[in-house]
C-alpha cells in the first residue's frame, strides 16, 4: 500500500471512529448502560489511536513534524482533546459530557478534512528548526484542546442555571452553525468561487452562521423540554471543577507557547515580539484565561458570570487560530 493511501486509511479510520464513539455516547446519555460507556470510550480510543498513527506515518513521509498548517495542527488538536479527556473518565462526572467532547473531536476531523491538502509542501525558511517548531506547536495546541474542554463544561454548567441557560442555547447553536459555515466557506473558497473577495465571503459566512443559529437556538430548547437533556449533565459543582481543571491546564501551556514562540522568533528574525496579529491575539487569549484564574478567587464571581469568562475565552482561541489568518503577519502559513 501506498503512504499516501495509508494515510488516507487512517484519517479516514480515525473520523468514522469519533462518528461511532458519537453516537455510542449519545445513546448512553439518555440510556445508561455501561457497556455503551465502554464500547463508546474504546472506539473514541481507537480513534485517537488512528490519528497518533496517521501522524506518524505523515512524519516519516514528509521527513518533518506534522505541524505546519492548519490541517495538520487540527488533526492534533482533536487528538490531544481525546487524549485529555480520556484519563478523566475515571471520574464518572466527566463521563457526562463524554458525547460532546467526542462530538467536538469529530466537527474538529470533519473540518480538517475540508481543507487537507494534496501533497506535502516545503517548510517555509522560517519553520525549518524541527525542535521548536515541534516544541512549540505541540505545547500551544495542548492548550488549545484543554481550553475546548473548558468552553464545553462551562455551556453545561450554563444550561444548568436557569436565567442562563437560553445564551448557552445559543452560544451553543452558534458553535455548530458556524462550524457549517466556515466549511461552506472553505468547501467555496476551495473551488474557486470567491475569486478574491475573501472578506465578502467571511462576511456571508458569519451572516448565514448568526442567521442559522438564531434558527437553532428555539430547537435546543424544544429539544431540552421534550428530553430533559440538562437534568441529565453532571450537577452544577461537577461542572464547574471540570472548567477550572481544564483552564488550569491551559492556561501554563499557552503561557510556554508564548514564550517558546518568542525564543523561536528570536532566533529567527533576532526580535522576542513585534505585535504579530497572532501574537498579539495569544496574549489577549491569555489575559483572558488569567482573568478567569483570579476572579475565580472572589466568592462574588464563582458562578455563571466566571462562567462565561471561560466562554469568552474559548471564543479568543478560535480568533487566534482562524480569524487572523485573514489580517496576515508571518504566522499566515497556518491558513495554507
Amino acid at each position: 500500500m501506498k503512504s499516501h493511501d495509508l494515510l488516507r486509511l487512517f484519517y479516514d479510520l480515525g473520523l468514522y471512529a469519533y462518528l461511532v464513539a458519537t453516537i455510542l455516547l449519545a445513546v448512553r446519555f439518555f440510556w445508561r448502560r455501561r457497556w455503551l460507556l465502554i464500547a463508546g470510550l474504546s472506539v473514541l480510543g481507537l480513534g485517537l489511536a488512528m490519528q497518533i498513527a496517521h501522524m506518524a506515518v505523515s512524519w516519516g513521509v514528509a521527513g518533518r513534524p506534522p505541524f505546519a498548517n492548519t490541517f495538520e495542527t487540527l488533526v492534533l488538536l482533536a487528538a490531544c482533546l481525546v487524549a485529555f479527556f480520556l484519563p478523566m473518565t475515571r471520574n464518572k462526572d466527566w463521563r457526562g459530557v463524554a458525547p460532546l467532547v467526542a462530538f467536538a473531536a469529530l466537527m474538529i476531523t470533519v473540518y480538517a478534512n475540508l481543507i487537507m491538502p494534496d501533497e506535502f509542501k516545503p517548510l517555509l525558511p522560517s519553520l525549518l528548526n524541527s525542535y521548536w517548531l515541534t516544541v512549540h506547536v505541540v505545547i500551544c495546541i495542548v492548550s488549545y484542546a484543554a481550553f475546548v474542554m473548558a468552553y464545553i463544561s462551562a455551556l453545561g454548567y450554563l444550561a444548568r442555571k436557569p436565567k442562563h441557560a437560553k445564551g448557552a442555547a445559543l452560544a451553543f447553536a452558534l458553535s455548530i452553525t458556524g462550524t457549517v459555515a466556515a466549511s461552506v466557506f472553505l468547501i467555496v473558497g476551495r473551488a474557486g468561487g470567491w475569486g478574491g473577495r475573501r472578506l465578502s465571503a467571511l462576511a456571508v459566512a458569519f451572516g448565514a452562521a448568526l442567521v442559522s443559529a438564531l434558527g437553532l437556538w428555539p430547537l435546543t430548547g424544544i429539544v431540552d423540554r421534550r428530553l430533559g437533556l440538562r437534568e441529565r449533565l453532571p450537577d452544577k459543582e461537577a461542572l464547574a471543577r471540570m472548567t477550572y481543571k481544564s483552564v488550569s491546564l491551559g492556561f501554563p501551556f499557552l503561557t510556554a507557547g508564548i514564550i517558546t514562540g518568542s525564543i523561536w522568533a528570536h532566533q529567527v528574525f533576532g526580535h522576542y515580539w513585534v505585535w504579530d496579529p497572532k501574537e498579539t491575539a495569544s496574549l489577549v487569549t491569555c489575559l483572558v484565561f488569567a482573568l478567569y484564574l483570579h476572579l475565580r478567587l472572589v466568592p462574588k464571581w464563582r458562578g455563571p458570570w466566571i462562567a462565561w469568562v471561560a466562554v469568552a475565552g474559548f471564543w479568543c482561541v478560535l480568533f487566534t487560530f482562524f480569524g487572523v489568518n485573514l489580517i496576515g503577519g508571518y504566522h499566515a502559513f497556518y491558513a495554507s
